[in-house]
């Protein structure tokens, strides 16, 4: 299947424009020719087209305010395509390219929960099954403004692990790269001085100077090592999902985040109207790959061979704290699961926060610290020589 633009008015004399999926030009022409009577253009999208494209998808703030805004017109009673079209025209271009996209399913007979699913890309995994739900159930715009809330918080929580992690991760990529500065330029001359005035530094300042000019005499090597060392990293930090939640120090902060947002989507999904043995699935989608995953398969099958959430949560210990296994119980037993589960995530992500607010408090002195250590040590290692020559000096009357 090739993809083509076009661009067509309708018998109103509205200008429409998007991107079809056809075999041929000829059947692209007679699909389009089905559904708008003046076709402007019709041309096959290029490599850079393409390219451009794929670089528009949806931020999770897009989504949110297109969920936000579409679930409170459809409330306020405009119809889908109307609603799709109102956003179209207060909205940013990735936005007006996602609108066009459904209202050029819809015309095409596809109800507004299978467009979801052919635009999965841009609105995410979560759209098309909740949009079912809400079909089914009659609550569709209740759906989408939850929808929208669940990407709010998701902005929220990565935006407060983005600014805990920041400011360390800043300091201690500037120490390492002056540090790497320092050694380039400085550890040559100091070298060179400890030669002429025959001293004998270190051997851990030996094999540094022996390091440093071997990458000066060969600068290519030098080269293809750092890229090879940031290449194994990048692919290290691939993987993060496996090892991450195994860390000892941080074991327990990865697992309470995952667990916040696999509670809240999870009762999203319940609220839009998914049984449980579905909703587990969905849901499971959002945790990575590792243990959190494979927990969370296990409780899907407990479920479906009868266990309650609660019991099947119990068995499973590494994903759900025993504050949302007791929620969870709870809402069992009063039939009110999707409000307690979203309870529950609500107070483990305010015990999260202020959890990262103290970490943030402690880890600037505990920084400082590490930096002056760090420099204290280097300069015992490079200036001892000249610690014991300064020593044998005898002292003038």
């Amino acid at each position: 299947m090739e993809q083509f633009h076009w661009k067509a008015r309708t018998r109103e004399g509205q200008l429409c424009q998007g991107t079809l999926s056809a075999a041929t030009l000829e059947e692209a022409g007679k699909e389009l020719a089905r559904q708008y009577p003046y076709i402007l253009q019709l041309r096959r999208d290029n490599f850079l087209e393409k390219q451009f494209q794929g670089k528009r998808s949806l931020r999770d703030l897009d989504r949110e305010t297109f969920f936000r805004r579409l679930g409170l017109l459809l409330q306020g009673g405009l119809p889908i395509l109307r609603a799709l079209r109102a956003l179209e025209g207060h909205s940013s271009p990735a936005v007006k390219e996602l609108c066009r996209e459904l209202d050029h399913a819809l015309g095409r007979g596809f109800s507004l929960s299978q467009a979801l699913r052919q635009q999965e890309k841009q609105v995410g995994k979560l759209a098309g099954p909740l949009a079912a739900a809400g079909e089914n159930s009659g609550q569709l715009p209740l759906v989408f403004q939850q929808l929208a809330v669940f990407y709010q918080k998701k902005r929220e929580n990565q935006k407060a692990v983005l600014q805990a992690c920041l400011y360390p991760a800043l300091v201690l990529g500037l120490s390492l790269v002056l540090t790497g500065v320092f050694c380039w330029l400085v550890v040559p001359l100091l070298g060179d001085l400890y030669q002429s005035l025959r001293l004998e530094p270190a051997a851990g300042f030996r094999l540094l100077l022996t390091v440093v000019r071997s990458f000066q005499a060969h600068p290519l090597v030098f080269l293809g090592l750092l890229i090879l060392q940031g290449a194994g990293l990048l692919l290290v930090w691939r993987k993060k999902s496996r090892w991450l939640p195994r860390l000892p120090l941080i074991r327990n902060w990865v697992r309470t985040f995952w667990e916040i947002r696999f509670l809240g989507l999870l009762a999203l999904l319940l609220r839009g109207g998914l049984p449980l043995d579905r909703a587990l699935p969905q849901a499971a989608q959002i945790l990575p790959e590792g243990p959190c995953r494979t927990c969370a398969r296990a409780m899907e099958q407990a479920v479906v061979a009868g266990s309650s959430l609660a019991g099947a949560a119990r068995q499973q210990p590494l994903l759900l704290s025993p504050l949302a296994v007791e929620f969870a119980a709870l809402g069992e037993e009063s039939g009110h699961l999707p409000a307690l589960l979203t309870e529950a995530a609500h107070l483990l992500d305010q015990d999260f926060q202020n959890r990262l607010k103290q970490a943030k408090t402690l880890l600037e002195p505990v920084l400082l610290l590490v930096l002056a250590g760090g420099c204290t040590a280097m300069l015992v290692l490079l200036l001892s020589p000249l610690f014991a020559l300064l020593q044998g000096l005898p002292l003038v009357p």
